[in-house]
């Protein structure tokens, strides 16, 4: 495997965890697991484009 190839799979990784994690939150009726779940999504979020970054250069 590439390091291209690794860092894609990578941000593909993180980017289904995110939308995992939002998914949850629509689902879920409880006001602190829907912050919660909120906070995971964006935090794979943010950890998906900082490694992004680095496919671009």
């Amino acid at each position: 495997m590439t390091k291209k190839t690794e860092i894609e799979n990578k941000v593909a990784v993180k980017m289904a965890l995110a939308d995992k994690y939002r998914r949850l939150a629509t689902l879920t009726h409880s006001v602190p697991a829907k912050a919660r779940f909120l906070r995971r999504s964006e935090c794979f979020q943010r950890q998906a484009g900082v490694i992004g970054k680095a496919l671009a250069v």
